[in-house]
């Protein structure tokens, strides 16, 4: 979980907020047991064993039956925190230790010691430690607090009598209490996409998809569990089922911030407060035994579970080890199976796999991947995939899938007509986002009327004195290069990273390109991407030096042209040039995306660039976005550009890894 910070790191020790926190449960649960012996006064025992035997069998039965389904609501939390968390578990295993963890942690109370530990021993034959496993439970347990809030301030503004008549508040007044809970698990559900300052606001909290999942599951959990308990009451006595949940649901929130044992003293008190109708005797009774259905019963089912595993840890792993092939991690080298592509690649962009902020969706048959980085609730994709072509229908839908199971919103960014088809055909709603510009260097020819301008440029660098040199990967120092762009950022501003690259050491050594000096001194240079099947070349990082003479970059560019026409190569990209060609494209997210540009002069920027590339007489190519949302996809374009303009030269690049050869669970 983005923003987290592994505990298991050398030097790490026990947070300080630990003793304070079990310090302050334990004094709320002596607190509420001390509540519940002051209100029981003179009770009859004998009497609470006589109504616990009491009670019909049909509802013994009834109140089973919805801890039953109780319980198979609780098991989907840890499926849905794994996903958030971007591990791959099987689904089967994800139940029972959701199921065992909860049933255990519940009954014993502590959950976040308790579930954790618990989690550890199920989820440790596969790789996942104690750390990872104390951040799926603070997940559950976070979600599972929103979601209650929410249900709870929905119940209270629908149906507000009887807490008014409990309190001695108007309706008015519990609606509005309603009202500012819904607003406030609203703000947090909101909080967990937004971004302030580059950084995630609610980088604690499940994912925004993942709460509305959560909030399905917390309401087959919560009404069964509550209505298990409302048909043990004796007929009569007690609220009606709408009334009662709200009574259930505050004592439920109360005894999990307490951390006491199945909710011991904190039942007991919410309960005689908010029931005076109901016989003592006859509530305690009731809560007895369903306190065996609720807390015991799943609570001895996991314990044997728990055993059973125990007892056989190597043939448990054994089974399960091999389930899910090694993620592709990013980093400065790449794995085995992408360099393999990248040798037969058809695209110079798929270079930018050795940038190593990108990881890697691999189709079945490994003949093909897509790049992709997580980022701001948003699963990115860039560019076309690597490989095959014919794989690119099932990595469209791979990539989606992939997308949903994590509860992140699909974003395919820099996508030619071809994939951008592939990804509406699985779904998805493609945007026009600028234009590449691309030409043939095989027939670039500058003396054609065309390239006017060009000559015009090309000759004013000549009179400076600019010359140029080609370059191939490691014939050249590469502190020079990072002389001319450490000047560049000096008077342009931070660099940019993701779709393009940038000057890092090990990154500029792979490539070559073409050097201008003057006088024998580098003042610009360009670096250049080839395709692995050498038939596509293009333009990577461009820098000069702030007082380099009209006409350098131009002859840098001419020289690259040259240089593939000759190398054999079929095409030549100029890169692309965003929101160019929008001001012909009809819908509000062109006209905004322009009418932006023009308010924060990006506009104007992109225009020269334009006309820049014009000078080589290119023709272009639309490359769009693809997203879920038809209109405005915000969080979708945020966190774009939030990867773009993140400033790599300190950047800690460590998105999550996707796996190979991904299989549907």
């Amino acid at each position: 979980m983005a923003g987290i910070r592994d505990a298991s790191a050398p030097g790490d020790a026990i947070p300080r907020s630990v003793v304070p926190r079990l310090a302050f449960s334990l004094i709320l649960i002596a607190a509420f047991l001390y509540t519940m012996l002051l209100q029981l006064g003179d009770v009859d025992w004998s009497g609470v064993v006589a109504a616990a035997m009491g009670i019909p069998a049909w509802a013994i039965a009834t109140s089973l039956a919805l801890v039953v389904i109780s319980y198979a609501a609780i098991s989907f939390y840890d499926v849905i925190a794994m996903r958030c968390l971007g591990h791959r578990m099987p689904k089967a295993i994800a139940l029972r230790t959701g199921f065992a963890s909860i049933a255990i942690s519940q009954a014993l109370g502590f959950g976040l010691i308790t579930g954790t530990l618990v989690r550890w021993r199920f989820y440790r034959h596969h790789n996942i430690g104690p750390v990872d496993s104390a951040k799926v439970t603070g997940l559950v347990s976070v979600g599972f607090m929103i979601t209650l809030a929410a249900i709870l301030a929905a119940l209270l503004t629908v149906v507000p009598g009887y807490a008014s008549g409990l309190t001695g508040l108007s309706d008015n007044m519990i609606r509005a209490i309603g009202c500012l809970g819904l607003a406030t698990a609203t703000a947090i559900y909101l909080a967990s996409s937004l971004r302030w300052g580059g950084e995630q606001i609610g980088f604690w909290l499940p994912r925004p998809r993942a709460i509305r999942r959560m909030m399905v599951f917390t309401l087959i959990d919560v009404v069964p569990a509550g209505l298990a308990f409302w048909v043990l009451l004796p007929a009569g006595t007690v609220p009606d089922p709408t009334q009662f949940l709200v009574i259930y649901m505050i004592a439920l929130g109360l005894a999990l911030l307490s951390n006491s044992p199945a909710g011991l003293g904190v039942i007991e008190t919410a309960c005689l407060f908010t029931m005076p109708d109901v016989p003592v005797e006859a509530l305690l009774g009731s809560l007895l035994v369903y306190r065996a259905l609720y807390y015991g019963l799943p609570m001895l089912i996991a314990g044997i579970m728990l055993i059973a595993l125990e007892t056989r840890p190597a043939k448990a792993a054994a089974r399960t080890g091999n389930l899910h092939a090694a993620p592709l991690r990013p980093g400065p080298e790449l794995p085995e199976a992408v360099t393999h592509l990248l040798a037969r690649s058809h695209r110079a962009e798929a270079a930018l796999a050795h940038l190593g902020d990108k990881s890697f969706l691999m189709s079945r048959s490994g003949k093909a991947c897509l790049m992709v980085t997580e980022n701001a609730n948003t699963l990115v994709a860039l560019s076309d995939p690597i490989g095959c072509r014919r794989e690119a229908r099932e990595l469209a839908r791979l990539f989606i899938r992939e997308a949903a199971q994590r509860y992140l919103e699909p974003a395919a960014y820099k996508c030619t007509g071809r994939f951008a088809a592939e990804l509406r055909r699985a779904g998805l709603t493609v945007t026009r986002i600028g234009e590449e510009a691309l030409l043939d260097p095989r027939g670039f020819d500058i003396s054609t009327p065309a390239h006017r301008s060009l000559r015009r440029k090309l000759r004013q660098a000549e009179k400076a004195g600019v010359t140029v040199e080609p370059f191939e990967p490691g014939d050249i120092a590469i502190d020079e290069l990072l002389a001319i762009d450490t000047a560049w950022k000096n008077a342009k501003g931070a660099a940019m990273g993701f779709s393009q690259g940038y000057c890092r050491p090990d990154y500029l050594a792979r490539f070559g390109g073409i050097l201008a000096r003057i006088d024998g001194k580098p003042v610009a240079f360009v670096t250049l991407w080839k395709s692995g099947d050498g038939r596509e070349v293009s333009i990577d990082v461009m820098r000069n030096l702030p007082d380099t003479p009209h006409g350098t970059m131009q002859s840098l560019i001419t020289a690259a042209i040259e240089q593939a026409g000759e190398a054999g190569a079929r095409k030549f990209s100029l890169c692309a040039v965003f929101l160019k060609g929008l001001e012909t494209v009809p819908g509000p997210v062109a006209h905004i995306g322009n009418l932006l540009c023009e308010r924060y002069g990006l506009s104007e920027s992109q225009q020269n660039l334009a006309r820049f590339k014009q000078q080589f007489s290119p023709h272009w190519r639309p490359v769009f976005m693809c997203t879920r949302k038809a209109r405005l996809p915000v969080q979708e374009t945020l966190a774009i550009r939030d990867l773009i303009t993140t400033t790599v030269d300190a950047a800690v690049l460590e998105p999550v890894p996707v796996r190979v050869n991904p299989r549907p669970q």
